[in-house]
């Protein structure tokens, strides 16, 4: 009895089917797989004291040196990710209005390489990726594609995902591949994914366009506005400025008037005054001078010649003074002058009220004399 049971054990373990094995060995990698991604979360923001080594806290020198890598070991032919962080590509993928591609690279995983080889090295699907998509790696040992791969929930590796970045602060999984799938799966989810969300894409490119259009007519609107208000306020300065130019030159004139009107008084107060002086000197003068002596010995005949060209004729006492030649020619009513000096032409000679004590036989002034009126004052 206990040997047919253990025939008929070996009998079922020689004819377990090829699809309940593959069932098991699917199980045993989907259970390597899970504890991978644990070690992964595990490792969390300690990356520096994790299996994988020290690792750098510059982003961007992180996914450089993962590109740079990554194509060293895959040659030209295989996907180029943006040497960039994961915000940048984000906003590179909205500028351009395409979908972000996101590979997240576990080198340590059984069936990462043969991934890499087959599909990612794969010029056909390179080709694809790159036209259609913007590609983005990260090694999970660096801080940044560690958080990526806590905030995309990849629990199995390889592992890619296709986002769409909304705006800068919103971004939508279209999909999720996690785990080794072969090329022509996942180009073909890729191509349907592409196909059929790529609507959303053109919608958001429509609407960036119509923002855009409709900003640069606001712009425009407000440029026009802020041209009007320049223009009117260059208007307003200008009209300005002539009424200023206007106002000045108007008070200029008026000034002027008044400076000449002011002048013109005055020179009327001053001739007045001089003729009001005047005619108290010829009054007070005329009272001085003596009567006219006859032709005859110890007389002197005196010319005088007026500033009108005029001629005063007059004969004078030879022992008269100077003070009276000069009383004489003060009481005169052709004179307007009230300082004044005498003088001869040939020779020149001055005859001064500083003279006035001296006679006029002494001064050379007999038995006659030419003499000119030079007025002092104007």
């Amino acid at each position: 009895m206990a040997m047919d049971e253990d025939v008929g054990l070996r009998h079922r373990r020689r004819t377990t089917s090829p699809a309940r094995t593959q069932e098991q060995e699917g199980g045993r990698r989907r259970s390597r797989t899970k504890r991978f991604a644990s070690q992964i979360a595990a490792c969390g923001l300690r990356l520096a004291d994790s299996a994988f080594g020290v690792q750098r806290v510059d982003a961007k020198h992180d996914v450089e040196a993962f590109s740079r890598e990554f194509r060293g070991k895959n040659g030209d032919r295989a996907v180029r990710f943006l040497p960039d962080t994961y915000r940048e590509a984000l906003r590179k993928a909205h500028r351009e209005h395409k979908f972000l591609l996101v590979y997240l690279h576990a080198h340590e995983h059984e069936d990462v390489p043969t991934f890499v080889e087959n599909t990612l090295a794969d010029a056909v699907f390179a080709s694809f990726v790159s036209e259609n998509f913007v590609c983005w790696g990260g090694d999970v040992r660096t801080t940044e594609a560690n958080k990526l791969s806590w905030s995309l929930g990849a629990t199995a590796y390889p592992f890619m995902a296709l986002l769409m970045s909304h705006s800068s602060t919103r971004t939508s999984v279209i999909l999720k591949q996690k785990g080794i799938c072969e090329k022509e799966t996942m180009l073909d989810m890729l191509v349907r994914a592409n196909e059929e969300q790529g609507a959303m894409l053109v919608a958001l490119r429509a609407e960036e366009e119509e923002r855009m259009r409709n900003r640069q007519l606001r712009e425009e609107q407000d440029a026009a506005y802020l041209a009007s208000l320049e223009a009117d306020r260059k208007r307003e300065e200008e009209l300005e400025e002539a009424q200023r130019r206007e106002e000045e030159e108007t008070r200029r004139v008026q000034e002027e008037e008044e400076r000449i009107r002011a002048e013109q008084l005055e020179e009327e107060r001053r001739i007045q005054e001089k003729a009001k002086e005047r005619e108290r000197i010829r009054a007070e003068k005329a009272k001085k001078v003596m009567q006219e002596p006859e032709a005859g010995p110890g007389i002197t005949s005196i010319a005088i010649k007026l500033p009108d060209g005029s001629r005063k004729l007059r004969k004078f006492h030879a022992t008269a003074t100077v003070e009276q030649l000069y009383d004489y020619v003060d009481s005169l009513e052709e004179l307007h002058s009230v300082q004044y000096q005498l003088h001869s032409n040939f020779p020149r000679e001055a005859y001064g009220r500083n003279l006035k004590d001296k006679k006029l036989e002494e001064v050379g002034l007999c038995p006659n004399a030419m003499l000119f009126l030079q007025p002092e004052d104007t």
